[in-house]
């Protein structure tokens, strides 16, 4: 015993000591929110429509009957959202539905109109992303105590349904972003399908999925900048960011496996069903339709209980049509309440078949949870541990959210179906409702905190259950405003029932409607509620049924009461840029929720529509774009409908007049410029104002686009072939480079810079060294700025420099006082109200023509302003304005009308607050002098389409046309705006990716400007065509961006793979193993004559992905030996313009870098043979092998060692091994690792 307890200690010990082991702290680098205007992030969610839309037929037609992929271009695929060979595919209304993906191009917005008024079509709608309820905590290695389990009342709970008593197994179907099936506390909790053969690729048990042994993955989403497995559906739901395994361990980690924790519902199975995606920008989602077809496997294949720790602000039909297919065939199903800290729950939780569960902190107050009438029941959610993903796969982390109170509801509903086998959802659902503790805090989380003992053993006769209001409105008006309750009110012991109201959905004090009944209602109305004298609002209705004994239960939802019509405001109709097309658009707002309808009329008949556009949703703001109605272009007439929630509409007509609009459907010409350089990556960069190595080249600097947070920037020029290659790096750490000046007089020009850590934002000055060097010194910081610009508004000959202070939020002036230093010598504060947090972007001119200097910057809630500058150092407040629910981020300077007096132009963010994409937009607008610090707008330009990366503008001549320009960078489009003697129109559009300003230079000083931006993710530069007449629009053919093609990395992967990259899409000869041969590199003086090894060797394998960029080669699996060093080789391999590899660009060195230090690979793991291989051991290495208690099973020592391919082998038999899960230890010189075997008989 002694020498067993020692054991178990050093097992512990190791445990503690290996990082990989325990949770990890996720950090994603990113700016903090203050720096709202450089990080062009998309606000809220992910696109939610990415070129996807769902559609429900009318009943008893097919999809053959839609016959339009002969009258649409760009569809991809049309495909069942339920497979049909499922129950669900043969269901009479989820086999209604269909997927269609559009290629990127295609008009998604437009389909949608066009379907929506489709003969067949009933139903069409986005594919919406919803959000994973969950926020990750950082993990205390102290915090072991399951606080949780003990306020749930949960230990009491066991003694009932956890002994021999033989009592049903019950699946627990885990909607979310998979399970780590590997982690010892999941690994034997799995569900598994008894019916299907494993790996034989045939549909065994018949239910339309091919080998789903342990559930499915539903996540597919090619149109999304996605990371990880997101492509397409397979049967291998792993776990990529651990939200899924820690909802799984709340619900149903092994318990009594003496390590990590105990989950609700240990003896249950959970069954993995992969819906979730990681995006590049670092969001999580889900897919509606991945959603909807997991939670039907879910109902098919014996799912008792369906945890959806996920939600939406949005209720999608396909969510609401899955969740009542599941709820139809018995299924319990509890989802998230949602994490917005407001009243109301998310969808699906929100619908009347769904369980909707609120989260509750420590101290049994609400956490990080809505609330409200709308909410069923509370359960822990704050600071959960549960299990996590780790290398190791023995992981565990904090988290808190309604995610994890979902999971907790999940798991004792699985306890209760466990005791009681033939209890139908409906008395589950109602068992955990009435059965809820009561806290402080009740009528905030509807019944209270679940509690599973009482669960178990209370037992609840009566029945309270409101299923439906009725809205009814007479011609009277508001007298007659009444609503009609839809319910039950019964049970043994019945005596009486009563209805009331309160003011909101938190209401402090209760009304009755109606009478006190003592008859039995079932499923019939309960009372009609006349609501004519009560005020506009949110009201909850609670019915409240008792027994003969006094004691009551209660059921309530939420209504809103609207008697006026709503109220239209900001309504605009104007034309909109829609990639390379116009768009008539009109939006409008109202003062409530309502639906949005415009009916379309000719102007020869007013009298019935000729086409009828609605808004996407319910909402405040809506928006029409009448591209998708299929109008011919041509002049009409219009009105709007708008409809509240209580049914009342309201119609804006123009006083019976109807409003005018004209409706464009022509195409925006492509830029006449050609391809002058490619660099042969993206760029953030700025242009020098002069060659400051004097070699007749002016310089670019710049930040790597797609890199990190921080890094060292780089110094390009042009070449004379054409390339902007990197001929300097500046070695400090840049977020980015913002101007570029001689700011003390010295001659020696200075870039202004901007890093951040964490919290801590720094701005400082680089400065050349000498005359011809590049700005390398640092010569001044200051904490706490972030931004700028460098401008001399005073006209001193000093210019100064301008950057947002973070602390104090206001524009820091710094000027030299001597040779590489600077004081500030004011601050500019915000003069608006509101928000007031302002931009980090600004621009400077004489904006009214009077001499005096002027700069202009923007704040969070819309506004913008200009200081003047009256002297040395002083500045006044000047002029204000306001761009209605925008966000004003980008900001330009320069004369665009010809009068000698600069225009400013500014770009906004519209629509921004919420989650809903497609509303979201950009909004530019210019301003021209209309006297002395007087201004007018003279440009109001909207355009679709606000995506995730850095956006910028410029006015500068780039075209070099003598005539300056405003060049628009918002990904993924580039616009150049020109006034042509009336109005500012666009002449030019192309692609473009993020890009943090275009740059207008003379990079070749040949005397015309370049145009520079991203472009397919590289920096490219544009310059004038004079072959090309930009009036010949019908003979021009666009610009084709590519450059010479080159493998950018070739990184080996264990055991036996490489992973090659290209630069650009290739061609698929890249998919053949014979254009490749991998070759062992041998430096001039080393002698390799001992060694008799090939040293040249062929692919197995070659895969080319979907990008045509990457390519996985797979070798045979004696190739690589960690003593060697490789070079690959390509033969004949070209793009897809047939440009093919350089000579010099064939042969790439292999990344061997993973070979540095320990990277044994141990298998079969999971074992289910007769051994288990250690591959790529340290010579004279031990392995010792433990069960979880600590019993040493197993030692293999250096004579067991077997040498093959250079490599050193170990093999463990499994001979009189039972099933379980095993530690192994290994001990080299180099260093020790520790990890985990199951094993499987």
């Amino acid at each position: 015993m002694r020498h067993f307890f020692t054991i178990t200690v050093y097992i512990v010990l190791i445990l503690c000591r290996d990082t990989n082991i325990f949770a990890e702290i996720i950090e994603q680098n990113s700016y903090p929110e203050k720096y709202y205007s450089q990080t062009n992030r998309i606000t809220g969610a992910a696109n939610t429509h990415h070129q996807e839309l769902i559609i429900q037929l009318h009943p008893h037609r097919t999809i053959a009957d839609l016959k339009i992929q002969n009258t649409v271009s760009g569809i991809e695929s049309i495909q069942p959202v339920f497979n049909t060979d499922t129950p669900a595919g043969q269901h009479p209304l989820l086999s209604r539905y269909y997927l269609i993906r559009f290629d990127i191009q295609t008009d998604i917005q437009q389909l949608f109109q066009m379907l929506s008024g489709h003969p067949i079509v009933e139903k069409v709608e986005f594919n919406r992303l919803n959000q994973f309820c969950a926020e990750t905590h950082p993990n205390d290695p102290r915090y072991i105590d399951q606080w949780n389990l003990k306020a749930i009342n949960l230990p009491k709970a066991w003694t009932i349904v956890t002994g021999e008593s033989g009592e049903p197994s019950v699946v627990v179907a885990v909607v979310d972003s998979g399970i780590t099936r590997e982690h010892p506390e999941l690994i034997n909790q799995i569900w598994q399908n008894r019916d299907e053969i494993p790996s034989n690729g045939i549909d065994d048990d018949k239910n339309g999925y091919v080998d789903d042994i342990f559930g499915w993955d539903f996540s597919d989403a090619p149109t999304l900048q996605g990371i990880g497995d997101y492509i397409l559906r397979d049967n291998d739901p792993v776990d990529e960011n651990g939200h899924g395994t820690h909802v799984s361990g709340i619900i149903a980690a092994e318990a009594n496996n003496g390590i990590g924790i105990a989950g609700i519902a240990w003896h249950c199975q959970l069954m993995p069903l992969r819906a979730g995606l990681r995006l590049a920008s670092g969001g999580r989602f889900l897919q509606n339709d991945d959603v909807a077809a997991a939670i039907v496997y879910a109902a098919d294949n014996g799912a008792d209980v369906i945890n959806l720790s996920l939600g939406d602000t949005v209720n999608a039909f396909i969510m609401q049509d899955a969740v009542q297919y599941a709820y139809d065939k018995g299924c319990i199903i509890v989802a998230a309440a949602g994490n917005a800290v407001q009243p109301g729950a998310y969808f699906p939780a929100a619908l009347n078949s769904v369980i909707s569960v609120a989260s509750l902190d420590n101290n049994l107050h609400l956490g990080n949870t809505n609330f409200g009438a709308s909410i069923d029941i509370a359960a822990p959610g704050e600071d959960i541990l549960s299990t996590d993903i780790a290398s190791s796969g023995l992981g565990y982390a904090l988290r808190s959210g309604t995610s994890m109170a979902t999971a907790h509801v999940s798991g004792v509903a699985a306890l209760m179906l466990s005791a009681n086998p033939s209890c139908s959802n409906t008395e589950i659902r109602h068992w955990l409702i009435q059965t809820a503790r009561q806290l402080s805090i009740t009528d905030l989380v509807g019944a209270g905190l679940v509690d599973t003992y009482a669960v178990l053993t209370e037992q609840i006769t009566l029945t309270a259950h409101i299923t439906e209001t009725r809205f009814s409105h007479s011609s009277e008006g508001r007298n007659q405003a009444r609503v009609e309750i839809y319910g039950t009110a019964a049970g043994h012991g019945f005596s009486h029932f009563w209805l009331e109201y309160g003011i909101s959905e938190t209401p402090d004090l209760w009304y009755p409607i109606g009478i006190v009944e003592t008859g039995v209602k079932h499923s019939t109305v309960l009372q009609e509620w006349n609501t004519s004298e009560l005020d506009e609002g949110i009201y909850t209705i609670r019915l409240n049924v008792k027994d003969e004994n006094d004691h009551t239960i209660r059921d309530k939802v939420v209504v809103e009461l609207r008697h006026t019509n709503p109220v239209v405001s900001k309504h605009e109709s104007s034309v909109w840029l829609s990639r390379d097309r116009y768009d008539t658009t009109i939006i409008w707002h109202t003062d409530v929720l309502t639906t949005g309808i415009v009916e379309i009329f000719s102007e020869k008949d007013i009298d019935k529509p000729i086409r009828i556009a609605r808004s996407d949703s319910v909402n405040l703001q809506h928006i029409v774009h009448l591209s998708e109605t299929g109008l011919p272009a041509g002049e009409y007439l219009y009105q709007l409908k708008s409809h509240n929630l209580s049914g009342i509409t309201h119609i804006d007509n123009s006083e019976n007049r109807l409003y005018p609009i004209t409706v464009r459907e022509d195409q925006i010409s492509r830029i006449y410029l050609q391809l002058a350089a490619v660099a042969r990556q993206g760029y953030h960069a700025i242009a020098t104002n002069l060659d400051l190595n004097n070699n007749g080249k002016r310089e670019l600097i710049g930040v790597i686009a797609e890199g990190p947070l921080m890094s060292s920037s780089q110094v390009l020029e042009l070449t004379d072939n054409g390339d902007i290659v990197n001929v300097a790096s500046i070695n400090q750490n840049i977020s980015r480079i913002w101007d570029i000046a001689d700011t003390d007089g010295d001659n020696l020009y200075e870039i202004l810079c901007s890093s951040s850590t964490g919290s801590k934002t720094i701005t400082f000055l680089l400065e050349q060294p000498t005359i011809e060097e590049y700005p390398t010194k640092r010569i001044w910081e200051s904490e706490e700025n972030w931004g700028g610009i460098i401008s001399d508004l005073d006209s001193d000959g000093l210019p100064e420099i301008y950057s947002r202070h973070d602390s104090t939020n206001a524009i820091s002036v710094y000027e030299s006082v001597a040779d590489n230093t600077f004081t500030e010598v004011t601050k500019l504060e915000n003069p608006t109200q509101g928000m007031n947090s302002i931009g980090t972007k600004f621009a400077t001119g004489d904006y009214d023509g009077d001499g005096h200097y002027e700069i202009v910057a923007g704040d969070n809630d819309g506004h913008v302003f200009i200081y003047e500058n009256i002297g040395d150092n002083r500045y006044r407040h000047t002029w204000s304005d306001v761009m209605i629910d925008s966000l004003p981020l980008l900001f330009a300077a320069g004369d665009m009308d010809g009068d000698g007096i600069s225009e400013f132009a500014i770009g906004a963010k519209a629509w921004t607050v919420g989650i809903d994409l497609p509303r979201q937009h950009w909004l530019f607008a210019a301003y021209t002098s209309s006297g002395n610090d007087a201004y007018k707008r003279v440009l109001h330009q909207r355009i679709r389409e606000l995506q995730d990366g850095e956006s910028g503008i410029r006015i500068a001549d780039a075209n070099s046309d003598g005539l300056n320009e405003l060049c628009i960078v918002v990904p993924p489009n580039f616009y150049l705006i020109q006034y042509d003697g009336v109005s500012y129109i666009p002449i030019g559009h192309q692609n473009a990716t993020s890009t943090f300003n275009p740059i207008v230079a003379d990079i070749d000083s040949d005397g015309n400007n370049a145009l520079l931006f991203n472009a397919n993710k590289v920096l490219t530069a544009f310059d004038q065509n004079t072959s090309i007449n930009s009036t010949q629009t019908t003979t021009t053919v666009p610009v084709t961006l590519s450059h010479q093609p080159e493998m950018v990395s070739a990184k080996y992967s264990a055991p036996q793979q490489l992973l090659v990259e290209f630069n650009v899409p290739m061609d698929k000869s890249a998919g053949y193993t014979s254009r490749y041969s991998l070759q062992r590199y041998v430096p001039e003086n080393e002698d390799t004559n001992a060694d008799h090894s090939p040293d040249s060797f062929t692919p197995q394998s070659a895969i080319l992905d979907r990008s045509l960029k990457r390519v996985v080669l797979t070798f045979s699996d004696s190739v690589f030996r960690p003593d060697w060093t490789y070079q690959l080789e390509s033969f004949g391999l070209s793009d897809l313009n047939g440009v093919e590899l350089s000579e010099e660009k064939r042969t790439i060195l292999v990344d061997y870098s993973a070979e540095t230090g320990l990277n044994i690979k141990v298998y079969p793991n999971p074992a289910r043979g007769n051994q288990v291989v250690f591959d790529r051991l340290p010579d004279g290495s031990k392995v010792k092998i433990y069960n979880v208690s600590g019993g040493l099973i197993a030692s293999l020592n250096p004579e067991d060692d077997l040498h093959i391919g250079g490599r050193c082998r170990k093999v463990w038999s499994l001979n009189g091994v039972s099933s379980g899960i095993y530690i192994y230890v290994l001990e080299s010189d180099k260093e020790n690792m520790i990890g985990k075997i199951s094993v499987i008989k």
